[in-house]
């Protein structure tokens, strides 16, 4: 939502997306830009054709915008807003997205064809739709003459797949230039419906943190020692594997207690306004998470 000098919403009236706009939408996800853990292995010929294909679809915008490069196919674009003294909103997703190789795909992945209203494509969802809603709306308003009360950032990774340093980089580069967000848009959840029993209505998920991963590998080296015949292992080796069964206790082994967030306890309670077919028990626990 953008808001004019005189801070009233501007909605999309009666803007309604057109198959133009959607055949856009349908080029940007024909190109394969696939992001790989050892670049090496990447195709840059896809990342290479990304800019000038926004340039050529997206005319209004990228005669007003500023383009700054980040790392190999990064980019911050910077709408100027009437009055740049003030805080920029940064609006942000990525262009890349991840291989399918492996994949048992109804349809090419990279086809972008529309069955049943449709779209089949690999980022459709993560997050090619960000970018393409981000410049239709540009382009539209921009056209009919709209300057946004403050200046507008638009940044997009080339690596957030492999989480590759490329969002640090613009991060480091903005406040190189002594730019300060009032506000940044990020991926994050999504409208959806039928997420938990007994809520109808669609629920607008906001996303504030991603789950991760570690994997962790422990080795030990022991002195050799004599050979125990009854068990035909080296003693040395014994106490080696004394060792990390005592770090797997001490770091895989012991009991965690779950506990909800503050956000997800209110997620819940929320859920739980709506959800009124819920068995009693359930609902209960709803509306009183916030002891667990």
């Amino acid at each position: 939502m953008v808001l004019l000098s005189m801070n009233i919403p501007l909605d999309a009236g009666t803007y309604k997306a057109d198959e133009a706009a959607v055949e856009r939408f349908c080029e940007l996800l024909r190109i394969p830009t696939v992001s790989r853990e050892n670049i090496a292995e990447r195709d840059d010929e896809p990342f290479n054709q990304w800019i000038p294909t926004l340039q050529r679809l997206y005319p209004h915008f990228f005669k007003v915008a500023e383009l700054t490069r980040v790392d190999d196919f990064g980019m911050l674009l910077r709408w100027p807003g009437a009055d740049s003294a003030l805080d920029p909103i940064v609006m942000m997703a990525h262009q890349d997205v991840v291989p399918v190789e492996g994949q048992d795909w109804k349809h090419d992945p990279f086809g972008a064809e529309i069955i049943d209203g449709e779209i089949w494509a690999r980022g459709s969802l993560d997050t090619k739709c960000i970018v393409s809603a981000f410049l239709e709306a540009a382009e539209h308003l921009i056209a009919q003459g709209f300057v946004p009360p403050r200046d507008v950032w638009f940044f997009s990774s080339d690596g957030e797949e492999i989480a590759a340093p490329t969002a640090t980089h613009a991060v480091q580069w903005l406040r190189e230039h002594n730019i300060h967000p009032y506000m940044v848009l990020d991926e994050g959840g999504a409208v959806v419906e039928n997420v938990f029993p007994g809520v109808k209505q669609p629920c607008g998920l906001i996303g504030i943190a991603e789950k991760g991963m570690l994997n962790a590998q422990y080795r030990t080296v022991s002195a050799g020692g004599l050979l125990d015949d009854t068990f035909d292992v080296v003693v040395g080796d014994i106490v080696g594997f004394g060792f990390l069964d005592q770090v797997a206790q001490a770091r895989i082994g012991h009991r965690v207690r779950p506990a909800l967030s503050d956000g997800d306890g209110n997620l819940l309670s929320d859920f739980g306004e709506d959800a009124r077919a819920l068995r009693i028990g359930l609902l209960l626990f709803m509306h009183n998470v916030f002891p667990f």
